[in-house]
């Protein structure tokens, strides 16, 4: 292959994988946004005309942010949103994603957890140089409940872990982060 062959394939490659992520960095702040009640997070991952299809419950950009903070804040007392097997295909500046999702929903009945085993199904696009997502559809495999009481065990509570908190009252906004002790 001569040099600027050469060079050609290796821009390509460059741009496909800063695509890539730059489209993973997209899921993680929804997910974080999702998880930490902040709307203005979950908001920048999408276009402003985005959609989002959480089976029944079809909704639009910013109103689809304070939905699902609203519906989790409703039932939960906490919850992760982790992104596992991810896999993208990009054209130009369109892209396909799946992305595994284990959700972990602590209940409000601080007795009862729920892990969820999902999949979001996106549509991204790159529009002015940013890749956002314009379509999500999320898609249930398998739902299970546990016994989420030895949270509140005098023994676990002695550790002194932190606890979460939705808003930038959580410990992920600090800066800079600092020792407790």
């Amino acid at each position: 292959m001569n040099e600027p062959d050469r060079l050609a394939a290796l821009a390509e490659q460059v741009t496909y994988l800063t695509s890539r992520q730059e489209i993973a960095d997209c899921l993680a702040r929804a997910a974080r946004g999702t998880d930490r009640h902040d709307g203005e997070l979950i908001v920048s991952a999408f276009h402003d005309d985005a959609v989002d299809e959480h089976g029944a419950d079809v909704q639009g950009m910013p109103d689809f942010a304070a939905a699902v903070n609203a519906r989790h804040a409703e039932v939960t007392r906490a919850h992760t949103h982790n992104l596992t097997t991810h896999s993208c295909e990009i054209v130009g500046d369109e892209a396909h994603a799946e992305t595994y999702v284990l959700a972990g929903l602590a209940l409000k009945d601080e007795e009862t957890a729920r892990l969820c085993g999902a999949r979001y199904v996106d549509r991204l696009e790159r529009r002015e140089g940013i890749w956002k997502i314009s379509f999500r559809r999320v898609v249930i495999d398998w739902i299970m409940a546990g016994d989420a009481s030895s949270f509140h065990d005098p023994e676990y509570r002695q550790m002194g872990y932190p606890e979460g908190r939705w808003g930038h009252d959580d410990t992920s906004y600090e800066r800079p982060l600092r020792f407790m002790g």
